[in-house]
């Protein structure tokens, strides 16, 4: 299952490295099932995963009125 995470670059404190409270988003993909992927190689199947995962991060760095709502988490 292919995650998007974005935001965790704010988690950490300019200068010091301390970790500090952030808000991030968390995307889980759409599994790849072995049918998905028959045929390709490694590279070419990590490639597919690396674009849907960037395709993910940019809605989140610029969103339209496609991208859903955030689900809060507790």
């Amino acid at each position: 299952m292919p995650v998007a995470i974005d935001g965790t670059y704010q988690m950490l404190e300019a200068g010091n490295g301390r970790v500090q409270a952030s808000h991030i988003h968390i995307e889980v993909k759409e599994a790849v099932l072995p049918e998905d992927y028959q045929g390709l190689n490694t590279s070419q199947l990590a490639k597919r995963i690396q674009d849907s995962i960037e395709e993910t991060l940019a809605h989140h760095a610029h969103p339209t009125q496609e991208t859903p709502p955030a689900v809060q988490v507790p």
